[in-house]
């Protein structure tokens, strides 16, 4: 039996029949990454003192019956972006290198609450801007059955996809903000992936819930009384949302399509017009709203500081000119020009007034189908049809607009390589969404 391709609900039970300890469960993801982080590149910090030592003290619990919550001794990949005290976030930056949080991220301090163990913190690209989360590597190979990422534009989601695992997006609220590093605040959100939908539940059920550190922040519950009646339930499968898809992609969600009828669910039509003002506006939004969020970064407080000025305006250039990589720079003139007394009425009010349409769209449409069914991207990795990387991300991009919850479910192989579909619903309707994932696989596999 290789436990590290068992999911953590099946790895649960091993621990609960004493079949297996949480120090071997750790000691075999340890190895496991030992043996190809070197390959994937998955993890920036691998914490194996600490890791081992958590995972003592879970085995101690669980013999004096102390056990902590159903993931006690559990392994966890964290997102490098993600604050972990006494464990170095570097945000994948050459910008904070070296630092070292004095605090946990919410999400964190709940995952510790629950007895999980921290086994590393992963990759991503820096400060989150772009469309890699190497969180849905880690998880993909088997070097950890859970991980905590972000998605401000989809990328915890589009990699989970193109990974073959599932990425979760909840409602924008539902699981606190305080300690994730902003990107663009009003879409951030703490994420999940796995390599099954009852894990994702498992994992959501510890890390939602209000917090008086983010004003943003909502109570949610997963789970409402009873099983849902599909009979009374529709979907639809945009058009707009398929823009530049490719014809696996369009045929992988069919079959979902084909799915979800044979549950009884109705299809509906369905036509989301502003959609076409979406890539502006998120670029703008984003990209204005990491300009502010970035602007702390001057060498002063904290992070890499120039070795070489003459003057505190020459600290600031010479500090963000070298410890800001290229796309971070890219997004930090575009968002400042974006709110600059010349252009903020035309680009940054606009935009805004383009989001409330796609998000007053959005809820209309969802008032009355419960589910909308996209490619998670609209093509395999390697495959995308133009330069503009936001040409493939249609689909991923109106969920973090209109705050909504999303789930990147694995939709098989295409050419060798995962493909992935999209469920998104309403807002606080991520149980739905997670019921909704969770009978597909059950018609899957036949149970």
């Amino acid at each position: 039996m290789d436990i590290t391709r068992m999911t953590a609900a099946a790895l649960s039970k091993e621990l609960a029949s004493g079949r297996l300890s949480s120090v071997e469960l750790v000691s075999a993801e340890l190895q496991r990454i030992a043996d190809k982080n070197g390959e994937t590149n998955a993890f920036i910090t691998v914490c194996a003192d600490e890791s081992l030592k958590a995972a003592g003290e879970a085995d101690r619990r669980r013999a004096d019956g102390r056990v902590l919550s159903y993931l006690d001794g559990i392994p966890i990949a964290v997102s490098d972006n993600i604050m972990t005290k006494g464990v170095k976030t570097t945000c994948a930056s050459k910008m904070l290198q070296d630092f070292i949080p004095p605090y946990d991220a919410a999400a964190v301090e709940k995952l510790k609450s629950a007895g999980l163990v921290i086994i590393g913190k992963t990759n991503l690209d820096e400060f989150a801007m772009g469309s890699s989360s190497e969180a849905a590597a880690a998880a993909a190979d088997f070097m950890t059955p859970l991980a905590l990422g972000s998605d401000t534009g989809g990328s915890l989601r589009q990699s989970a996809g193109l990974c073959g695992v599932y990425g979760f997006r909840p409602t924008y609220g539902a699981v606190s903000r305080y300690g994730l590093a902003a990107a663009a605040s009003s879409m951030d959100t703490v994420g999940v992936m796995a390599r099954s939908v009852r894990d994702i539940r498992l994992l959501c059920d510890i890390i939602y819930g209000g917090d008086i550190r983010d004003a943003s922040s909502i109570n949610i519950k997963l789970t409402e009384g009873g099983k849902p009646d599909f009979s009374s339930m529709s979907f639809a499968l945009p058009d707009e949302l398929f823009a530049n898809a490719g014809k696996n992609a369009i045929s992988a969600a069919e079959e979902t399509a084909a799915k979800l009828a044979a549950l009884g669910m109705t299809r509906k039509t369905l036509c989301l017009s502003s959609l076409k003002y979406a890539p502006a506006a998120y670029i703008i939004i984003s990209c204005a709203e990491a300009a502010s969020n970035l602007a702390r970064f001057d060498g002063v407080g904290y992070g890499y500081r120039s070795e070489e000025y003459d003057g505190i305006n020459e600290l600031f250039e010479n500090t963000r000119g070298e410890g800001f990589g290229q796309e971070v720079k890219q997004r930090i003139l575009l968002g400042g020009c974006a709110l600059s007394a010349d252009f903020k009425e035309k680009w940054f009010f606009k935009a805004n007034a383009a989001r409330a349409l796609i998000k007053a769209e959005l809820d209309e449409a969802l008032s009355d189908i419960d589910i909308i069914v996209s490619p998670t991207s609209a093509n395999p990795a390697g495959n995308k049809t133009s330069g503009n990387i936001f040409d493939t991300d249609i689909a991923l991009i109106p969920a973090p607009l209109a705050g909504l919850p999303a789930l990147s479910i694995p939709a098989g192989l295409c050419g060798g390589i995962p493909t992935g579909i999209q469920l998104t619903s309403a807002r606080r309707r991520d149980g739905l969404v997670l019921n909704i994932a969770e009978r597909l696989f059950e018609t899957e596999a036949g149970r």
